[in-house]
């Protein structure tokens, strides 16, 4: 009996390895997995992974080739998302929430191209995200200086880490230098990131805010062709040092009648009136109360520049910088 038991024993562990150990991974980061998907997502589940991370939303596990379902657990989800997750779990059976894991996932029943293809379709209810990965300035700076520390034991067996001596006046461009990460630090933010995949879902992510400001400027101003380059660069700047402003006005009803008086106007004349309401306000002649209207009426007299206009029409302004003094 011990013989066979041995026997069993040595045939097992002489078995030839698996040549496949494609998906046999209990966790990976997404940088890696993205870099090399094939390895670690089984085909049914990419389509949906691929139409998540084109969102900025981050897969935290998938279903397995054994598995009899499909299904696709997601972390570090917007506020957005999370409120568009709760809305459909509350009609929808496969948006689904993992207690054992804590955290959430679309679910399909069945393993399949069928399945896959439904799968896929549950992400299209998702916007696009910004990322989490990244830390304030402030953070970054903070955690540095605990880099190679002495570790300690408390009195309750935890380890911790004292601030290292030779960092502890560290500043954040050496920190930042030291750490190889002086080009994942945006300044205007004060936001150092994860990495150059992060960094660049944030560039996606805000230029996807700036698009769909841009369509709504289109859906609401007749003039579609080019505007000269000159003022399209003094209205892009504007617009985007001010895109939730003009997102937010634009959406409301009240600015329709505004947006219609503004159509009449001819391209060639939109410039103009526009600079004459910042002469109107540069020379004070604009009472504090009607300056809201007037901010309101500069704003989409801006975005409706998509046309072209007469050179001789414009007039430089320098920038004193915000919306209204």
């Amino acid at each position: 009996m011990n013989k066979d038991l041995l026997k069993n024993f040595m045939n097992r562990v002489s078995e030839k390895p698996k040549k496949d150990s494609r998906y046999q991974y209990p966790y990976v980061e997404l940088e890696e997995v993205m870099a090399n998907p094939k390895e670690y997502i089984i085909p049914q589940c990419l389509p949906a992974c691929k139409a998540l991370w084109d969102k900025n939303i981050e897969t935290f596990m998938v279903s397995n080739n054994d598995d009899e379902d499909l299904y696709v657990l997601l972390t570090n989800v917007s506020d957005e998302n999370m409120t568009i997750f709760n809305q459909m779990k509350q009609q929808d059976s496969r948006f689904v929430f993992d207690g054992y894991r804590d955290t959430i996932g679309i679910a399909v029943k069945g393993n399949n191209k069928s399945s896959m293809h439904e799968l896929q379709g549950l992400t299209e209810v998702f916007k696009i995200q910004d990322t989490f990965r990244f830390q304030t300035a402030e953070d970054f700076l903070e955690s540095y200086k605990y880099t190679d520390g002495e570790k300690t034991i408390g009195d309750d067996g935890t380890i911790h880490r004292n601030i290292n001596p030779a960092l502890a006046n560290i500043t954040l461009q050496e920190a930042l230098e030291k750490a190889g990460k002086s080009a994942l630090y945006v300044a205007e933010e004060g936001r150092v990131y994860e990495s150059p995949m992060y960094l660049n879902w944030h560039k996606k992510f805000e230029q996807s805010l700036n698009n769909s400001m841009q369509k709504t400027i289109s859906d609401i101003t007749p003039h579609k062709s080019n505007v000269d380059g000159n003022i399209a660069h003094l209205r892009d700047t504007y617009l985007s040092a001010e895109r939730d402003y003009v997102s937010e006005l634009l959406k409301n009803e009240g600015m329709r009648d505004l947006i219609s008086e503004i159509n009449d106007i001819t391209p060639d004349k939109l410039f103009a009136a526009a600079q004459n309401i910042v002469d109107k306000v540069e020379m004070g002649l604009i009472p504090d109360d009607q300056m809201e209207r007037t901010e309101q009426q500069l704003t989409v007299l801006l975005a409706a520049i998509q046309d072209d206009v007469l050179l001789k029409d414009l007039v430089k302004v320098q920038s004193q910088g915000g919306r209204s003094r």
